[in-house]
């Protein structure tokens, strides 16, 4: 069967952040040897101005999560922007963990218009990932895109959101490494979802053959 182009996605009305995505804990004075850093770029391309975040916790936890997270406007965070093409803006972000067994479980965008509205996937996802002591993970670039559809009168409009994923590894590491963050080759692991473990979720695999 051929994959849908685009992937479906919920949406939601919400007064204020969605909740928990704020409460795993900061771990930026752990030494290298007791802890590990995780990498991904993450971004997109909306109209207006937008927060994208891909969500990951500790396996073990479900209650304990965080997010790497891109808002090209910010009053709490000066936020890199390290990618910028046309509307598409984006940022390397990376978390400094306990080594363990994480997980990737979904992605949102968020705006405001008015009213604060999110759009994200329903489905349960689960990409695992590893943190391992004095060592780098790269997860790869999430990009988030509006889904457009129309209405019972046959207006377009946005009606949910995808996320492409790619292998940018080069790329995110130097532009990491412009900022004074660098790793050494033997110390950096990848660990990028393929299409088949990205399939029936918001989000999209787009360069390889898996």
């Amino acid at each position: 069967m051929k994959r849908r182009t685009f992937l479906f996605s919920g949406v939601t009305l919400l007064s204020g952040c969605a909740p928990g995505v704020w409460n795993l804990p900061s771990y930026d004075d752990l030494p290298p040897n007791k802890s590990g850093v995780a990498i991904a770029s993450v971004g997109g391309e909306w109209r207006p101005n937008a927060r994208f975040s891909v969500g990951f916790r500790p396996i073990a936890s479900r209650d304990t999560v965080g997010e790497f997270y891109f808002l090209r406007q910010s009053a709490f965070a000066r936020i890199p922007i390290d990618i910028h093409d046309g509307e598409l803006y984006a940022t390397v972000a990376t978390r400094r963990l306990p080594p363990g067994r994480y997980e990737i479980y979904g992605a949102s965008v968020m705006i405001y218009i008015g009213a604060q509205i999110s759009y994200y996937d329903k489905r349960p996802f689960s990409f695992p990932f590893e943190v391992h002591p004095n060592t780098a993970t790269y997860l790869g670039e999430f990009l988030g895109y509006p889904l457009r559809g129309r209405d019972a009168l046959g207006v377009e409009k946005t009606v949910g959101a995808y996320f492409t994923v790619r292998d940018q590894r080069a790329r995110d590491l130097a532009l990491l490494q412009k900022r004074g963050l660098s790793f050494p080759s033997e110390n950096v692991r990848y660990d990028i979802m393929s299409k088949a473990q990205s399939a029936n979720s918001i989000f999209r695999r787009v360069d390889d053959a898996l």
